[in-house]
């Protein structure tokens, strides 16, 4: 299986362009690793990978820290594979969207974490998605939805296992998230919770129409992601 870790070219060029149309200068990228937004004037990390980026890398603990900027300091901001690795990642959201006025996030795809064999290029082979991740996240019509990926998802039986076709496209591994609040699309994003949007254990109260299995949100979320992986693939 061909693995799909690395920024997709096509998409690195949509947000460049997007960025350069709508006149960004100053662009924030958080948690960049080693793997840069090629517009990026401002980093944010843990630590510093390249010390070429220092003097324009800010230290901060995303998890607990506000981001040490102005309200929309920012024109643009970029954070790829950060938002499901963190213990906390509803102060960055929010953070994001007060020092930018527009932005883009990508995570994993829930396709990817419900998958077989995919962290470290299959060398745990037994778990699904990558080990290390603590969200799902999906972009439902303009609105990030985040889930807890509990471990009872390593006991699901799905024929998602059997359909290695999905795993082929390159668009499947992601989710794809571009926000712009001057065009009228704000960062909006919900967390679904236990015992307000799902039980873990099955609703004998078939009558409750609020309250669906843990299970049932899974494959919602793996849905809508394979949708909103369609969609901007034909965007961009």
């Amino acid at each position: 299986m061909k693995y799909y870790y690395l920024p997709i070219l096509d998409v690195t060029n949509y947000i460049s362009n997007y960025c350069i149309q709508h006149n960004f200068k100053k662009i924030l990228e958080i948690g960049p690793g080693i793997n840069c937004f090629p517009l990026t004037t401002h980093f944010v990390d843990y630590k510093i990978y390249d010390e070429t980026m220092k003097e324009k890398t800010t230290i901060v603990d995303v998890s607990k820290d506000k981001l040490p900027f102005q309200d929309e300091e920012f024109d643009f901001v970029y954070c790829r594979h950060v938002i499901e690795d963190m213990y906390n990642p509803f102060l960055l959201l929010d953070e994001m969207k007060r020092v930018a006025t527009a932005g883009y996030i990508e995570t994993p795809n829930p396709l990817i974490e419900m998958s077989y064999g995919i962290d470290f290029y299959g060398s745990c082979a037994c778990y699904r998605g990558y080990i290390h991740h603590r969200y799902l996240c999906c972009n439902d019509n303009g609105t990030l939805k985040l889930l807890t990926k509990y471990p009872i998802i390593e006991h699901i039986e799905t024929t998602l296992d059997n359909r290695l076709d999905l795993l082929q496209n390159e668009y499947n591994w992601n989710t794809y998230y571009l926000w712009d609040r001057k065009n009228g699309n704000d960062l909006n994003y919900r967390y679904y919770q236990m015992d307000l949007d799902y039980e873990i254990i099955e609703i004998k109260n078939k009558m409750d129409k609020k309250k669906t299995k843990y299970i049932d949100e899974l494959f919602n979320f793996v849905n809508i992601g394979l949708i909103n992986a369609n969609n901007f693939s034909k965007i961009v």
